[in-house]
């Protein structure tokens, strides 16, 4: 269970769906935004995060973070 508190709300908890090497979905489709939080590394070692949502037009979010090389500072 993957439990989210943005911006310090109240905790809310999804339960992960699909856990393999390298990937893990947590949903909580009682949720209203998001229901689906997606992690996942990619081929380059980046760490990438998404989240999704119902709605009208479905609404989905993504950020990717990579690694900073510190190297000569």
């Amino acid at each position: 269970v993957y439990f989210a508190s943005p911006k310090g709300v109240p905790a809310t908890a999804f339960r992960l769906v699909e856990g393999k090497e390298g990937r893990a979905v947590f949903e909580n489709r009682k949720h209203d935004f998001p229901v689906r939080i997606l992690y996942w590394l990619g081929t380059d070692g980046s760490l990438h995060a998404r989240i999704e949502g119902p709605g009208e037009k479905p609404k989905a979010y993504e950020w990717i973070w990579r690694k900073v090389s510190t190297a000569g500072r």
